[in-house]
């Protein structure tokens, strides 16, 4: 399929427009997310720390006057690599301007303040099932994709790349089954080098949850097929760390199916899991919702007196349908849901009393704990509609909520401002996985309804909550809605967080340990000095992240990479006397020991893929003229072995420079000439000349503009130029932007956010924040 460029862009690019930031009409506005303890100060030369996730009050900011968006899509909202916040939204003719038949997205600069709008689509209802999911891919290009509600069998997408100010529309892409295609949620894992994008919907001929995806950074799109099957119409949300994509899902449409349960599981390469691990079968395959495992199952039955309906249905039994998920940095997933209770409303004339729920899982099986009294249906028309909880993604103990009652009385909220019960959004937090709750409003004394809010993961310095503010009658042509937002900027603009603190060692090796996708680092004290310390990557937020490991032995060099091929990052540990181990961790602090030959004594390991097999290689370099001893990946990692024969004193680095999947050789010589030889596979290599760099140069390298060809940063301690060359292949490199940092720092790099783009850790030890330099900081001219 090739692209066609026609976004109906408004105003012939982007329409630009002031942000405009107001009171909640006539309330009040108080909002804080959770944030990593930054009062340690900044690091000399670098800018300072930054925060996981907003926290300090701001004011509210329209970023769109007319949008509503259902909740089974995501990301309804994504905040970029560079700090821009994206929503997608459907306008509705009862709204602002009259704008009907178009779908939207907006783009918030918090640095500027500026909004551009931007519609992506025309022809579809005015409908808030049509809203857009957002996602952004490891090359930086966003991608969205969106659907009528059950109008046709088309999924739309479209792209925007990293230097694009234009939205560009691809041709519809056919749903599977021939069924109408409602819904769209963007999901991005990581396939050997690259990445796969799905798009999960709801579609088949039962309209059920389906799917199709994207090898190609969303230029073209495959017929998947429908993976979720049942008479009811189940419903799904869906979440990826990049390794799993895990979903709840009901068995059906709360109308039509009694007690209506929530199960959950995920997806892992081509299968499809239980929650415990257990494999369901194959993502080609149909299966029943109770194939997954089971995260809660509503029993209550009350015959409703207090209310009658006209549509048939009887509302006698309580039900649960999904809300949000995400993944904790284990690897599970924490559900937040919504229980229906066949219980009159407290609030006068609304009919139904809902709660909100969040369900843990724990090792073995799911843990359900009620949240919260989630109010009443927000319109007779729809009454298993609720306000909707939401979880933060960088913290599930913190979440969002819009009900119009008090969250732990359930007493209707009447506003001071004009006598009325309205929604408002609240703020909660538990310190005991969930038993108790503090609420704090966000909003108070409203005139207006505030619903279905949503937390998008922080990113580039900032973070955000939003939500819809107005009148909602019904999901069709008739709502008024706002997309308002509390926007805050934690950290200086466009810089990448967070930062991490580690206050003990002196050095790190970085690796992906927990292959959870996200590079992990091990600090050591090579004289034994100070125990190590682990840190995992997704919990990046201060020294409680750090799992204390008692100090092995003295006198250690460490590297990393996968020796054995089994898709787990392992220490390779050498001492002074070329006593050698390699070290796999298998979690709850404990590491899988295994001898390895001995290696030549003094010698460096240099570690990489140098045939390009999948299992990592080891030069071991000594830095003078003559053979250089290379131990070959495998079952047992030394048991091959092979020499390289070098004519000087070089200091070799290893890298992926030229993206054919096999790592080369940088020769660095710091008084002569420089080479790089590229990997040929059967240890051979091509060699090439490489530009010069002079002696006080430390190289660090990453792929730090997510292209698949490994990068260089020279770094040179104190205030010396630094510099970053972009791999170009077969020893050619591309000159960056300049850079430059002050100071002294032990750094490594590595993908600690897991978004396919390398960056640098400047690890000072000793206590305080170092700081984290991504794509806003390293990139090209």
């Amino acid at each position: 399929m090739r692209w066609w460029r026609g976004a109906f862009v408004v105003a012939g690019a982007l329409l630009a427009m002031p942000a405009v930031a107001v009171p909640a009409q006539g309330g009040t506005v108080r909002a804080g997310l959770s944030r990593a303890d930054a009062t340690a100060g900044s690091t000399a030369g670098l800018p300072p720390a930054d925060a996981t996730a907003a926290s300090s009050p701001g004011p509210v900011v329209v970023l769109d006057d007319n949008g509503a968006w259902s909740w089974w899509q995501d990301e309804r909202a994504l905040i970029t690599t560079d700090g821009q916040v994206l929503v997608g939204a459907v306008p509705s003719r009862s709204g602002a301007g009259g704008r009907t038949s178009q779908t939207e997205i907006t783009r918030y600069d918090p640095a500027s303040g500026t909004l551009s709008r931007s519609v992506v689509g025309r022809g579809l209802r005015d409908d808030d099932h049509n809203s857009p999911a957002l996602v952004q891919t490891p090359s930086g290009r966003v991608i969205t994709a969106w659907a009528g509600h059950g109008e046709d069998s088309l999924v739309r997408t479209a792209h925007l790349d990293p230097t694009g100010t234009s939205w560009e529309v691809g041709p519809p892409v056919a749903g599977v089954g021939g069924g109408r295609v409602t819904y769209s949620n963007l999901m991005v894992v990581r396939r050997g080098s690259g990445w796969r994008v799905y798009d999960f919907f709801r579609g088949g001929a039962g309209a059920d949850p389906s799917w199709i995806y994207s090898d190609d950074d969303g230029e073209t799109w495959l017929r998947g097929g429908s993976f979720i099957a049942a008479s009811g119409r189940p419903y799904a949300n869906y979440a990826s760390d990049g390794r799993r994509i895990w979903l709840s899902v009901s068995r059906g449409h709360p109308y039509e199916t009694v007690n209506d349960p929530l199960y959950a599981g995920y997806i892992e390469g081509d299968t499809v899991y239980r929650a415990d691990g257990v494999a369901v079968g194959p993502l080609s395959g149909t299966y029943a919702p109770d194939r997954l495992s089971l995260v809660y199952q509503p029993t209550e039955r009350n015959r409703v007196t207090w209310a009658t309906f006209t549509d048939g249905r009887s509302y006698d039994d309580a039900d649960a349908w999904g809300s949000d998920i995400r993944v904790t940095p284990d690897g599970s997933a924490v559900v937040a849901f919504t229980v229906r209770r066949p219980q009159p409303s407290p609030v006068p004339g609304k009919v139904f009393r809902f709660e909100y729920w969040r369900a843990r899982w724990d090792g073995s099986r799911w843990v359900p704990r009620k949240v919260a009294e989630g109010g009443s249906e927000l319109t007779r028309r729809e009454v298993e509609y609720s306000g909707l909880i939401t979880l933060d993604p960088t913290n599930p103990d913190h979440v969002y909520i819009s009900t119009n009652v008090d969250p732990l009385t359930g007493a209707p909220l009447v506003s001071g401002a004009d006598g009325r019960v309205h929604y408002e959004i609240f703020e909660g937090r538990t310190a005991d996985r969930g038993a108790t709750w503090t609420w704090t409003p966000v909003t108070s004394a409203s005139t207006v309804d505030n619903i279905r809010p949503v937390v998008p993961a922080p990113n580039g310095g900032v973070s955000a909550v939003l939500w819809l503010r107005g009148q909602y009658p019904y999901y069709l042509d008739s709502y008024s809605m706002q997309v308002v937002a509390i926007v805050n900027r934690t950290g200086p603009t466009g810089s990448p967080g967070p930062r991490p603190r580690i206050d003990r060692g002196g050095r790190l090796v970085a690796g992906d340990f927990d292959a959870d996708g996200r590079t992990d680092r091990y600090a050591y004290s090579p004289d034994g000095a100070a125990p190590d310390g682990w840190l995992f990557s997704p919990r990046d937020t201060g020294p409680a992240a750090l799992v204390v490991q008692p100090h092995l032995t003295d006198g250690l060099q460490l590297a990393s990479g996968d020796f054995d091929g089994n898709g787990t990052v392992d220490l390779l540990r050498v001492r002074t006397d070329g006593a050698t181990a390699m070290w796999t961790w298998r979690g709850g602090g404990a590491w899988a020991a295994r001898s390895l030959p001995k290696a030549p004594v003094g010698a460096r390991p240099v570690v990489g893929d140098f045939d390009g097999d999948g299992r990592a290689d080891v030069l071991w370099a000594t830095d003078a003229a003559g053979d250089q001893l290379v131990w070959w990946g495998g079952a047992n990692p030394g048991a091959s072995t092979s020499t390289l024969r070098v004519s000087g004193p070089y200091r070799p680095f290893a890298g992926d420079f030229d993206g054919d999947g096999r790592a080369d050789i940088f020769w660095f010589n710091p008084a002569g000439h420089d080479h790089v030889w590229s990997g040929a596979g059967r240890g051979r290599f091509v060699s090439a000349p490489a530009p010069a760099v002079d002696s006080s140069a430390q190289p660090i390298v990453g792929d730090f503009d997510g292209d698949r060809r490994a990068d260089i940063v020279w770094y040179r301690k104190g205030s010396a130029p630094d510099a970053v060359w972009f791999g170009a292949g077969r020893g050619s490199f591309t000159p960056g932007a300049p850079i430059s940092v002050s100071g002294s720092y032990q750094p490594v790099a590595g993908d600690f956010d897991g978004n396919g783009r390398a960056e640098v850790h400047w690890y000072a030890p000793g206590p305080g924040l170092d700081s984290l330099w991504g794509a806003d900081r390293l990139r090209r001219t």
